[in-house]
């Protein structure tokens, strides 16, 4: 168990309630006003762990090609890959879809804080 004390200002807690069975991100100044928001449920804070949605090119490629390969030539997703893998218009996207993934990040639970105040 990580302490209260010890987390950053500035570093995301995730909040745990037990009795509505939801999940809440929030950061270490508003533990008191959700402590008090939620007197008498059972509340578990934890360390944010943040959980980003990143890709590639190769990946990408491979997931498209794979959805129409079976109604293809035999090697048609390896031509296909060939041909688009430096492409502008491909790269553009999947940074595109990396730059939005990070915006919208999600929060895995890490070590439970202890509430040491």
């Amino acid at each position: 168990m990580k302490k209260l004390s010890k987390i950053r200002k500035d570093d995301y807690i995730l909040m745990y309630n037990a009795d509505m069975n939801t999940y809440t991100v929030i950061t270490p100044d508003e533990i008191d006003y959700f402590m008090k928001e939620y007197k008498g449920d059972e509340l578990k804070f934890y360390t944010a762990i943040k959980s980003v949605a990143k890709t590639s090119v190769k990946e990408v490629l491979k997931l498209l090609t794979e959805q129409y390969e079976n109604s293809q030539y035999d090697d048609w997703s390896e031509a296909m890959y060939d041909d688009m893998k430096d492409l502008p218009e491909v790269k553009a996207f999947v940074e595109a879809f990396n730059k939005a993934a990070e915006a919208n990040g999600s929060y895995l639970e890490g070590e439970q804080i202890l509430i040491d105040e």
